[in-house]
C-alpha cells in the first residue's frame, strides 16, 4: 500500500441508465467478479489528497464602451467537478480469499490489471440504450455522495515486474455533477409549468437535447421548433435564443 492512499470506506463508483441513478448498468463477465454480481461499480482505493470539488458560476462581463468597472449579470451555476486520483493495484485491493495454486489473492489471480481497467472503463464508458456515458454514481463514506458522469480521465501506469510489465495504475478523473430538470425546479424552490426559458444555443446543443435538460422528455422538440418559428430542427446556430414556454 501507498503512503497516503485510503483504503477504508474506498471511493466507489457504481453506474447507472438514468440520470436519478435508480437503474443500475448490469455488469460484464469480468465485471461481475470484481465486487458486485448484479450491477456495475468497483471501489478503489484513492489519495484522499487529490480530492478536490469545484464550484463556479458563470457571468456576462461585457462591459460598455468607457466603463472602468460593471455589475456582472449572472447567467447561471455550474456544474461541480469532482477531480479525485484513483489507483488499481490488484495485490493492494482488500480482499481475504488466496488462490492455493499461485499464492495470490483470489481477484488477483482471477483479474489482470488490464482487466481491471477494461472495467473501469467500461464503468465509465458508453451506454447504447441512452447514447451517452453512464450516469455515475460517486460515494465515499459520510462526505460524498455524487451524481455525475464522467469529463475525462488520463491513466499512468506505475511499478513495473522484471519483464517490464506494470502492476499498478493510477487514474486521475474529472467527474461532471448531473442532475435531472425536476430536481434542479424542485431544488430552485420551482415547478416546471410554472417556469419559461429563454435559452442561449451552446456548441453541441440540439432541440431534443435541450428539451431534454428543460422538460426531461426530447420529444417536445417539434412544438418548440413551432413556437420560435424554426424552418428546421437541425443546424441551431450557437448564440440563437429560443423560448421555452412553460408545460401545460
Amino acid at each position: 500500500m501507498l503512503p497516503g492512499l485510503s483504503t477504508f470506506n474506498s471511493f466507489q463508483i457504481t453506474a447507472y441508465k438514468d440520470v436519478d441513478c435508480t437503474s443500475s448498468v448490469f455488469p460484464k463477465a469480468k465485471g461481475m467478479i470484481a465486487f458486485d454480481f448484479m450491477k456495475m461499480m468497483y471501489k478503489f482505493s484513492f489519495n484522499p489528497n487529490s480530492l478536490e470539488i469545484k464550484s463556479s458560476n458563470q457571468f456576462n462581463l461585457l462591459q460598455p464602451t468607457g466603463y472602468s468597472g460593471i455589475n456582472p449579470k449572472f447567467i447561471a451555476q455550474k456544474p461541480k467537478i469532482l477531480s479525485v486520483e484513483l489507483v488499481i493495484d490488484p495485490g493492494a485491493e482488500p480482499n481475504f480469499m488466496y488462490s492455493l495454486s499461485t499464492g495470490l489473492p483470489a481477484r488477483e489471480s482471477l483479474l489482470s490489471l488490464g482487466d481491471r481497467i477494461q472495467i473501469f472503463e467500461d464503468l465509465v464508458g458508453y451506454e447504447s440504450t441512452t447514447h451517452r456515458p453512464h450516469y455515475l454514481l460517486l460515494s465515499w463514506g459520510d462526505t460524498i455522495n455524487m451524481k455525475t458522469t464522467i469529463k475525462e480521465y488520463k491513466i499512468i501506469y506505475g511499478r513495473f515486474d522484471e519483464n517490464g510489465k506494470p502492476t499498478r495504475a493510477h487514474i486521475q478523473a474529472d467527474f461532471l455533477e448531473v442532475i435531472s430538470a425536476k430536481a434542479m425546479l424542485t431544488k430552485q424552490g420551482r415547478q416546471s409549468p410554472d417556469v419559461s426559458h429563454m435559452v442561449e444555443v451552446m456548441e453541441g446543443d440540439t432541440l431534443p437535447s435541450l428539451c431534454k435538460r428543460i422538460y426531461d422528455n426530447p420529444n417536445y422538440y417539434v412544438e418548440i421548433a413551432k413556437i420560435n418559428q424554426l424552418k428546421s430542427v437541425r443546424n441551431l446556430k450557437v448564440g440563437q435564443k429560443l423560448y421555452f414556454p412553460p408545460l401545460k
